[in-house]
């Protein structure tokens, strides 16, 4: 092709080189299924030239999560291996995605926005008529991207310990507050990370999780992301969306309160007062499954950019607040609520 195609194993699609297709519809063509050793493979049309049909296969990477981005013609996805989520709405919630399963169909109307994510992997087909651009409703950036140092945490080379092992960066990739890591594994896998699972290798390591499933573990992370995004972006009332009617609050300050709708008005004050333009970091420690309904989940929190506090209590020196917070999670109706939320500042050994 003849300019750049935006698309890449579903990662965040950045732009990269295609070789031109030497692909006619008017002619017939058989192309079977085999596994993809690359990003994508473009097997019919172009998806640049506007109004040629264009068939192409993208390899989701396993830990994938595709934030929001629209097209301006309609896509048509087909799974054929492995298992896709994918939602449809100008809301970024993690919890509206649809399970699709390896022969399940997907449509998306041209200029609508849609996100989707591919916990274990996953190759799914797109088709359509171009151009086939990608618009992403927040910013984008790479590892190779002047600035990168200011938004992301790891370079490339670096060494690091996620949720699916040790491994290597190979590159990272930032949609508005959403940061992710391709790693490639000790065992030459290739997975996405987001940043807050990572650590380098050379630090301690997190205390270690008995088996779980990992499709609830899976969701109980994307909550937990889902809050850190929502802080970052201001929007306490965001920040309560997954808590329960009845929660049970303590916060670092030692305030105790009870109710969904006191969480938000307290997390909605905070966020326009002293915390206002802080940036928030969830590193999950741990996931229990305590029984198949709860689930207890340890994270260390970190505030920063802190500039403020309420009078009696002290500005870090550094402007970070570290504190471990522990929040209890019961499955009801089918998705999982917070039921508590304990906020506790870290203090070194004595």
């Amino acid at each position: 092709m003849k300019s750049q195609l935006i698309a890449a194993a579903g990662v965040l699609l950045m732009a990269v080189p295609v070789a031109a297709q030497q692909n006619h519809t008017t002619q017939a063509r058989f192309v079977p299924f085999r596994p993809l050793t690359t990003d994508f493979e473009v097997i019919l049309g172009d998806p640049e030239v506007s109004g040629q049909p264009f068939v192409m296969r993208i390899r989701e990477l396993p830990g994938t999560i595709i934030p929001p981005h629209s097209h301006p013609v309609d896509e048509h996805i087909t799974v054929l291996e492995g298992t896709f989520f994918f939602a449809v709405s100008d809301t970024f919630d993690l919890s509206l995605m649809k399970e699709l399963k390896a022969g399940s169909y997907a449509f998306a109307p041209k200029g609508s926005t849609m996100f989707g994510a591919s916990p274990d992997g996953a190759v799914v087909q797109v088709h359509g008529v171009g151009p086939f651009h990608i618009h992403w409703r927040d910013a984008t950036k790479s590892l190779d991207d002047a600035g990168a140092h200011e938004v992301f945490r790891f370079r490339k080379g670096d060494t690091v310990v996620g949720s699916r092992g040790g491994g290597r960066i190979q590159q990272g990739y930032a949609s508005g507050t959403h940061i992710q890591y391709e790693v490639e594994l000790t065992n030459g896998t290739l997975v996405m990370e987001t940043e807050s699972a990572l650590r380098k290798a050379d630090t301690a390591p997190p205390v270690s999780a008995p088996p779980q499933d990992d499709r609830d573990a899976a969701a109980l992370r994307a909550i937990v992301a889902a809050q850190a995004a929502a802080w970052n972006a201001g929007d306490g009332t965001a920040y309560a969306k997954d808590v329960s009617p009845d929660i049970s609050f303590t916060n670092v300050f030692g305030m105790v309160m009870y109710g969904a709708e006191a969480f938000a008005d307290r997390h909605r004050q905070i966020l326009a007062t002293f915390y206002k333009g802080t940036t928030k970091r969830h590193t999950i420690r741990r996931v229990r499954l305590v029984t198949p309904d709860v689930a207890i989940v340890d994270i260390d929190n970190e505030v920063r950019g802190i500039k403020a506090m309420p009078a009696g209590i002290a500005v870090p020196l550094d402007g970070v607040l570290k504190t471990q917070l522990m929040e209890v999670f019961v499955r009801r109706g089918g998705r999982w609520w917070v039921e508590a939320y304990h906020n506790v500042e870290t203090k070194p050994a004595n």
